[in-house]
């Protein structure tokens, strides 16, 4: 069907035994638009500026399709009669006997088949695709807004790698389901390529990814399954996202935000016990925000076959909520470059240098763990150092280059036999040091305990204020509790408050004032992100009830 300047599908159901191809500037759709064929190709848009590909493209048809086995044969048997009661006779009658035989086998043949799209073609500004297909020949979605919402999205390798002329003129990019293409990903890295946000909610998996953009932010997975993956961006976010690359690992942000992450560079052959080499390189120019510790435990997981190396530290943050494990081969080495500041044996060293949290070498035999120093002075602060299988034989397993120190505050071996060791180049820096704490009170005369590293974060803000908590006189103000009344279906109380990040708040109430004491109604716990908390109170209709809010960062 092609219709040069408009096509009215509404109500139209279309069915087509092998093709079925639609065309026009203008299509207009609604619920109740189908097609009903194994091959289709759209080359559409639309007068009103959005085009949705919703319950239009099914997954399979009822066609009659498969392979039949047919077999043929012929042959003759000869049936011989003598008769034995006369001997004068040497002759018999013989009678010919022709066989054939036809087998038919129908057991490959499918009822249904699965649909393809042929070509997707599709130009408007709000494009929007809910329907799970699979692309075998062209792609070109020409939007500013393009947004993938379908189970599955998969584009076969005829297509080579996804880029600008697939996703033409796309500011923003989003994916809410499952991408999968057999080629790499390259996303605003062009000349003259405007893609300014990137978001993945669901699965992106391809070969290897290059992304550069504005924005990106990534809470689902990006996977590349034999090869690199490159995000760089202005503001990166990574909380409760996955990056995994069987290769390296390239993290290019002025700001990051990474709480509940993961990321992994390279990969194992786990029969053999060989691995894939994988490298985690990250240059943050800004700040990082990994979360923290929260209860004492790090938020993030990090992997490297190959090591990993920061070659330039960032101006503010840390890494104390992220274990980072680096994983070495048998007989092999693997280089560590970090550009921490060398503060000497002082908790400023855990402070704004992008200190890690946990730090494990995990070696086969005969391993190696070199780290070396950018610019000739540069630490590495951990908090926790852990030693496994080959590593824990440090003399043999770990080499720190001239210039470069490791300090710890907490280890799974000895601290003699770590502390001094290469030098003086691996220094035990006392956890009563590194984790000291200040106890804060709030302007309702509740103490607590927090953490230096949060209480003089240069960029968390606790109480959502827009005042860094270094800066902030009070950095953990009171949160302010909202009440209203509604009637849905019965009269219930609706109490919400803008919650800071890894938080824990308790929600309690009195039904007088003169009450003695507070009763808890609720207790919520956030994590990395902030975000407004509501609270329902059904009680609350029934006569006076007053609230407040106790938290602990």
């Amino acid at each position: 069907i092609d219709a040069t300047e408009s096509l009215d599908l509404s109500r139209t159901r279309i069915r087509a035994d092998q093709y079925a191809r639609i065309k026009s500037p203008n299509v207009a759709m609604d619920a109740n638009t189908t097609l009903d064929s194994p091959f289709i190709s759209l080359d559409i848009g639309s007068a009103t500026g959005s085009v949705m590909l919703d319950s239009l493209i099914p997954r399979t048809v009822d066609r009659i399709s498969g392979q039949i086995n047919c077999y043929s044969a012929t042959w003759t048997n000869e049936l011989v009669e003598f008769d034995f009661s006369n001997p004068d006779v040497t002759t018999s009658n013989v009678t010919f006997i022709n066989q054939h035989i036809f087998i038919v086998d129908n057991g490959n043949i499918e009822k249904t088949v699965d649909v393809t799209v042929a070509e997707n073609f599709i130009t408007a500004t709000n494009i929007t695709i809910r329907d799970s297909m699979r692309i075998s020949t062209g792609l070109r979605l020409a939007g500013e807004n393009v947004s993938l919402e379908a189970e599955y999205f998969e584009v076969y390798d005829k297509l080579n790698n996804l880029g600008p002329t697939n996703f033409v003129g796309t500011i923003n990019l989003s994916n809410f389901g499952s991408v999968r293409n057999f080629g790499g990903t390259v996303l605003g890295t062009q000349p003259g390529d405007p893609l300014s946000t990137y978001y993945n909610g669901g699965l992106w998996y391809s070969i290897w990814h290059e992304i550069d953009v504005d924005e990106l932010v990534n809470d689902g997975s990006i996977y590349a399954a034999s090869g690199p993956v490159y995000l760089t961006a202005q503001s990166g976010n990574l909380n409760l996202g996955s990056v995994v690359a069987i290769g390296d690992v390239y993290l290019n942000f002025d700001v990051l935000d990474a709480g509940f992450s993961s990321v992994g560079a390279g990969g194992f052959f786990i029969a053999s016990g060989l691995s894939i080499p994988g490298k985690i390189h990250v240059n943050i120019a800004g700040a990082i925000n990994d979360g923290g510790e929260f209860q004492g435990a790090t938020l993030n997981t990090w992997y490297a076959t190959d090591g990993f190396e920061m070659l330039a530290k960032p101006m503010f943050g840390d890494f104390h909520g992220t274990a980072m494990t680096s994983f070495g081969p048998e007989f092999g080495e693997v280089v560590h470059k970090w550009a921490g500041e060398d503060r000497g044996l002082s908790v400023e060293g855990y402070k704004d240098n992008a200190a890690i949290g946990r730090l494990t070498l995990d070696g086969g035999i005969l391993s190696l763990f070199t780290f070396d120093t950018v610019d000739g002075n540069n630490a590495l602060y951990v908090e926790y150092l852990e030693l496994r299988s080959f590593a824990v034989f440090v003399n043999e397993a770990l080499d720190i280059k001239p210039g470069m120190k490791i300090y710890f505050s907490r280890a799974n071996v000895p601290i003699n036999q770590l502390d001094g060791k290469f030098g003086g180049r691996l220094r035990y820096l006392p956890i009563s040091t590194a984790g000291a704490t200040t106890a804060v009170t709030l302007a309702s005369g509740q103490t607590f305990v927090a953490k230096n590293n949060l209480l003089f974060s240069s960029i968390l803000d606790s109480d959502r204020d827009g005042i860094a908590n270094s800066q902030d006189t009070t950095p953990f103000d009171e949160a302010k509790i909202t009440v209203e009344y509604v009637n849905d279906p019965a009269p219930t109380a609706l109490i919400s408050w803008d919650a800071a990040p890894r938080t824990e708040y308790i929600l309690q109430y009195k039904n007088d004032v003169a009450d003695a004491d507070w009763q808890e109604l609720d207790r919520r716990t956030t994590f990395s992100d902030l975000r407004r908390v509501v609270v329902t109170d059904p009680a609350a209709a029934s006569g006076h009830r007053y609230y407040r809010i106790i938290y602990v960062p």
